[in-house]
């Protein structure tokens, strides 16, 4: 059953995520993910009303909230499925994503792929990404690895704050 964005953000809100989330098990969750994919950059995103917030990253300094429509997150979220770009510089453009390629390509970034992070209840909170400054074949096997590394589970019978990070345990 589709997921409005009215309900994915008050799941967000539910869980109460965005003042507590990072935390040192999310930095080396995204480290991973860049090691095992060979990729110079990852990062964990949290997706709200207007902004993207970086809860954890690696290979890439700075973790200020950015407007939503500059990053490709959003889609990955309104697609709630793995998005991949194997060239941003040869992405054909649409007015929903325009704008985000455009800032990816300021940032120097070629490649991009990203699953969306999801709860046990499915509501898609944002997105787990792979950033590289080259452009990148990513296999059907890579795509179903990223896929598989996306779930989060929180035990929905009591608060997100119940843990350090709010997660129990990664898949």
């Amino acid at each position: 059953m589709p997921v409005t964005e009215t309900e994915r953000l008050a799941c967000l809100r539910h869980y109460d995520m965005l003042p507590f989330l990072h935390d040192d098990v999310l930095d080396e969750f995204v480290g991973l993910a860049a090691h095992i994919f060979s990729l110079p950059i990852s990062l964990f995103n949290l997706i709200d009303t207007h902004h993207v917030h970086t809860e954890a990253h690696y290979g890439m300094s700075g973790a200020t909230p950015q407007p939503r429509a500059e990053t490709l997150c959003s889609t990955v979220v309104e697609r709630n499925q793995v998005v991949v770009y194997h060239d941003l510089l040869s992405a054909i453009p649409t007015p929903a994503n325009a704008l985000a390629i455009q800032t990816a390509l300021a940032q120097r970034i070629r490649f991009y792929a990203a699953a969306p992070v999801r709860l046990t209840d499915q509501h898609s909170l944002g997105a787990l990404c792979l950033l590289g400054q080259r452009p990148r074949e990513f296999t059907s096997q890579e795509q179903h690895a990223l896929q598989s590394s996306h779930a989060l589970r929180c035990n929905d019978s009591r608060s997100a704050r119940g843990t350090s990070s709010g997660i129990t345990a990664l898949d």
